[in-house]
């Protein structure tokens, strides 16, 4: 490969890259809803999601293929969000409120991102691993967990995070068992 054919190459990689938008999600604000001290975007999310993926896959010793799906899945999995389609971040009480909004919500997440150049497909790839797919969603959970811990060492002695709290508690439980029970059934 000569140096003209390697510079189209990285000005290619570069231009889907911009149109890709991907900062986007800096600007998407979660917990947009609740009185929070300190604020956490969906890239700094998906990052944290991603690192807990990897605590998860090296706790487990998932083999080499379900890693990947699992931290490929993390980096993109609410993606849908900020691209150009996306609603933001919908709340989770108010999908949990009305199972109506949820599955609307759900199906319009799922046809976003799936249409998005890329992405569609790696979602596609990585989401038919149902060990990648448990992981990540244990994965979330447990960020719940840690982003209303942060605001209570923060002070925030809001009700609604005491709320939310004992049930993030309760939904990451239920994730994780579902994980142990789907990792057993796979030996």
């Amino acid at each position: 490969m000569d140096d003209t054919s390697k510079h189209n190459d990285i000005a290619w990689i570069l231009k889907k890259c911009f149109d890709a938008d991907l900062y986007k999600g800096t600007q998407i604000t979660r917990w947009s809803t609740r009185n929070f001290i300190k604020s956490e975007n969906d890239c700094e999310h998906q990052n944290i999601v991603t690192q807990i993926v990897i605590i998860i896959c090296q706790y487990f010793q998932v083999d080499t293929t379900t890693y990947r799906n699992a931290l490929g899945l993390a980096s993109i999995h609410d993606m849908f969000e900020y691209t150009e389609g996306g609603m933001g971040d919908i709340p989770h009480h108010i999908k949990e409120k009305s199972p109506e909004i949820k599955k609307i919500v759900e199906e319009h997440e799922l046809e976003t991102i799936l249409s998005k150049e890329y992405f569609g497909d790696a979602y596609k790839e990585f989401s038919k691993d149902k060990i990648a797919f448990l992981i990540v969603n244990l994965a979330d959970t447990i960020d719940v967990l840690l982003y209303i811990n942060r605001e209570f060492k923060l002070g925030n002695q809001d009700t609604d995070f005491k709320e939310i709290y004992p049930k993030a508690q309760e939904r990451t439980f239920k994730c994780g068992l579902e994980l142990v029970q789907q990792l057993k059934e796979e030996i």
